[in-house]
């Protein structure tokens, strides 16, 4: 899809297709206190660009208690990266085991295979990803 965006706009290899990461930033800024102004609520100019981020990696780890899928999607190299968002997560019960299939990969129907094989069953799906769960072991 963008490939067709930037042909269609006739992007070429110098243009700029993203901002630089500070004017990102003060654009952030500039229209997180605009809503803030508007809606009368201060408390919203404390979070950061940055914060949006956490939030998506830290309620992923919660849907599928997949922590390698939280590091790919964030794009770490390290584990112990991605590590920092589990901490802030509270489950409420540890009934069941998650796991989760991307849809449109290679591997999809290998990986879903594997998982039926192990007892998962496929839960729902969410963003473009296959949740599969099952009952954890209380052995």
């Amino acid at each position: 899809m963008l490939k067709e965006y930037l042909a269609k706009y006739n992007f070429k290899q110098t243009d700029v297709l993203f901002p630089p990461t500070k004017k990102q930033c003060h654009i952030w800024v500039l229209r997180r206190n605009q809503l803030a102004k508007k809606l009368n609520q201060p408390e919203l100019t404390k979070y950061r660009l940055y914060d949006l981020r956490h939030y998506f990696a830290t309620m992923l780890y919660a849907k599928t208690k997949d922590i390698l899928l939280v590091k790919q999607q964030l794009g770490h190299k390290r584990i112990e990266h991605t590590l920092i968002y589990t901490h802030l997560i509270n489950f409420k019960t540890d009934e069941y085991i998650s796991k989760a299939v991307q849809l449109g990969t290679p591997t999809t129907l290998k990986e879903i295979c594997e998982l039926a094989e192990a007892g998962f069953t496929k839960f729902t799906e969410i963003d473009g990803y296959q949740i599969f769960k099952k009952l954890k072991c209380n052995c």
